[in-house]
């Protein structure tokens, strides 16, 4: 943290002395020349920084004469150019940029396909969060308002249990088949009694807002429904306003798992190899969870949901920043326990608002005539294995391309502002007003 601050002064607690903590350099840094102060004095550590002191702090302090510790070298920071650009009023060469060869992130620990889009929006904002560990605050009132994480773990875990309750009351819709008014009325029922739970717990926030929050949500869960059992049955429309066409037969899904982990056990990390464009081998390891994985009658096709409270509009990002649905086919068709027979793979974003904003986004363009049948213009059934097998070809190698670049990144050093990003309004790193950092209990408004 003190690397990373544009000035840093070092000081200790009250019953402390400068000079007999941990031994490290009592220096401060200008934020311009980057060129060590030296500290001769307490006195002088007021005059750099003048915090209120009191008089009992000066009398402790005051046979302290002398700096301990040795000059610091910039050759043995060689991240401390960039760590100074950091917390500079105006992006430079030096943002994001700390040389090759130091390798900062660690490819043994986990990703997950956020991990690499927050990477492929922003690799300045990934240097700041994944590497350097600061965290931001997603709401700026927690008390008067229900955070949108909060909100959206709760919608997430009533589909879930809607799941379960499914299977054990034998109420699961068939293929293609919407749910039933009865498993409709029980999602709302299970959705009442989680909120209920997150008043009990007291994250509600301002309770008539919550309320009215559940009441809109509520209201509109036909709606929210009729959109999933389309994504399970009608063919990828280029607009909402286009004609349905009922994807063909042995396509149409039924939902299977929900919360589903990349293998059947939640413990076993899917692994991709990769080779950097230096020549180096890497196997990124990535773990994650589907909010529910759909199957055809023969297990085909797979299809991959995932629901968002937000609004369809905030999914700004293009599909060379989106990895997600790329990564998750990859996955079910590399799972050989449980969708051993899958050769096609669907995902789709279902956003869960307003009537506006409540619909199913799609990432890529997709080939409408591999969902639909012969009489609708699709392709003939003995053609559509071998159209399948190219749209996997295709998305494999793209998802290479992709962690390539990710591990490219971290061999030379390079995590700059991506100013031309579509999210770039959305990132809190780069965008004009920037939001609070969490580092540990270090808390700091940065400037903009």
């Amino acid at each position: 943290v003190l690397s990373s601050a544009k000035s840093a002064y070092v000081s200790f607690s009250r019953n402390g002395l400068i000079g007999q903590g941990s031994g490290n350099f009592t220096a401060a840094f200008d934020g311009k020349s980057i060129t060590p102060t030296r500290i001769s004095s307490f006195e002088d550590f007021v005059d750099l920084s003048p915090n209120a002191v009191t008089a009992l702090d000066l009398q402790r302090k005051a046979v302290i004469s002398q700096m301990s510790g040795a000059d610091v070298d910039r050759k043995n920071y060689p991240g401390l150019d960039s760590a100074v650009a950091l917390y500079s009023n105006e992006f430079g060469p030096l943002s994001g940029n700390i040389g090759s060869g130091l390798k900062m992130f660690n490819f043994a620990n986990y990703l997950s396909a956020s991990a690499v889009e927050t990477y492929l929006k922003c690799p300045h904002k990934f240097f700041v969060t994944r590497i350097l560990g600061f965290k931001f605050e997603d709401d700026d009132d927690e008390v008067e308002t229900l955070r949108a994480l909060d909100f959206g773990s709760m919608v997430h875990k009533s589909f879930e249990l809607l799941h379960h309750y499914c299977v054990e009351n034998d109420m699961m819709p068939d293929f293609g088949e919407p749910y039933s008014q009865a498993a409709i009325q029980a999602f709302k029922r299970i959705f009442n009694e989680q909120c209920d739970d997150i008043i009990q717990r007291g994250q509600a926030g301002w309770l008539p807002l919550f309320e009215q929050k559940r009441r809109n949500f509520l209201a509109l869960t036909e709606l929210y429904f009729e959109l999933e059992h389309e994504f399970r049955s009608i063919a990828p429309r280029a607009k909402s306003n286009s004609p349905k066409i009922p994807l063909r037969a042995d396509l149409q899904l039924r939902p299977h798992l929900a919360e589903f982990s990349f293998d059947s056990h939640g413990v076993i990390p899917l692994e991709i190899p990769v080779i950097s464009t230096g020549g180096n081998a890497i196997t990124l390891k990535f773990k994650g969870q589907m909010d529910r994985v759909d199957k055809s009658r023969p297990d085909v096709h797979a299809g991959v949901v995932d629901f968002k409270t937000s609004k369809a509009g905030t999914i700004v990002a293009s599909k060379d920043e989106l990895v997600q649905d790329l990564l998750y086919s990859h996955a079910l068709r590399k799972n050989l326990v449980d969708f051993a027979n899958v050769r096609f793979v669907s995902f789709a974003y279902i956003t869960l608002n307003n009537p506006k904003d409540s619909r199913i986004k799609r990432i890529r363009e997709v080939d409408k005539n591999l969902y639909i049948d012969e009489v609708n213009g699709g392709y003939k059934a003995n053609e559509l294995i071998a159209k399948m097998n190219e749209v996997n070809q295709a998305q494999d190698a793209e998802l290479l391309k992709i962690l390539t670049r990710f591990v490219d990144a971290n061999e030379q050093g390079l995590f700059p502002p991506f100013a031309e990003s579509k999210s770039a309004g959305y990132c809190e790193v780069c965008a004009d007003s920037f939001g609070d950092i969490r580092a540990e209990a270090i808390y700091k408004k940065v400037p903009k």
